[in-house]
């Protein structure tokens, strides 16, 4: 944080009577995020579009924040977000961000660092009025989009590998964040088996293909089919990385009782 600046924003607001007549960022993090909320584009970006010094004319503009009325695409979404949270698209992120339809594809599951913040910057709405719901109507592209903003903290898995999931994450070719692959499996694997009846068809093929990518050992598709060995996979797994199962606070979210009472 740069104190002088923090101080004249101070000083500057007691001379125009106080409140918030003059604003200042004081991080990267808020600078970075006030920009796009206001022009749109990040500070790279604006450094480039204006290298030249600053001339001493205070423009000034009658415009709305970004996303007020929603967001042109996916892709807008996504490149704000990337400059204003602490964020990754969980899983089943192969249609994003251009061939994603909500009706084909169903929602989007975000990890994020606060979900209440992340609400508020997309402009997204709950769906459902109980408290540990976290489904939300995002629009976009003039329909409506639906995400859930999973977080740290909130037991839909244990809290370290949440926090660990983020501090991994990488930076998609499609320009958005998801996990690194080896946690990409795991994830996915662990909500297949945990958070759902039984592995549906494409998450078999797509957990089969990814294993053997990464060359996971002890693991085969034969381990999926039978519980017992599917959840001494899983059980080594997260001892091995020191972590436990949990109960997520969203009550909604199914869990899977068979797995557990495999034995």
């Amino acid at each position: 944080m740069n104190t002088n600046v923090f101080d004249a924003k101070t000083l500057y607001r007691q001379w125009t009577g106080g409140g918030h007549l003059i604003h200042a960022t004081n991080t990267p993090m808020e600078c970075a995020r006030d920009l796009n909320l206001l022009l749109g584009c990040d500070p790279d970006t604006f450094l480039r579009e204006y290298p030249q010094s600053w001339d001493g004319n205070c423009p000034v503009m009658h415009q709305d924040l970004m996303g007020t009325y929603g967001w042109q695409s996916l892709t807008q979404l996504f490149s704000f977000l990337n400059s204003v949270a602490d964020y990754m698209v969980l899983r089943n992120f192969e249609y994003l961000p251009d061939n994603y339809l909500s009706e084909l594809h169903g929602d989007i599951d975000l990890l994020v660092r606060d979900p209440v913040d992340v609400a508020f910057l997309l402009n997204g709405e709950k769906v459902y009025s109980e408290p540990f719901r976290v489904h939300y109507r995002v629009p976009v592209g003039g329909q409506s989009v639906f995400f859930d903003f999973r977080h740290v903290g909130d037991e839909y898995m244990d809290e370290d590998w949440e926090r660990s999931l983020l501090k991994n994450k990488i930076f998609s070719p499609k320009s958005f964040f998801v996990p690194r692959p080896s946690d990409h499996f795991f994830s996915l694997l662990y909500h297949a088996a945990v958070h759902k009846p039984s592995i549906a068809p494409d998450y078999f093929a797509r957990l089969s293909s990814m294993a053997e990518q990464l060359k996971i050992p002890d693991f085969s598709p034969t381990v999926m089919i039978d519980l017992h060995r599917l959840k001494n996979f899983i059980d080594e797994y997260l001892k091995s990385q020191k972590y436990q199962y949990t109960a997520p606070r969203d009550l909604s979210v199914y869990i899977n009782q068979r797995f557990f009472e495999a034995s």
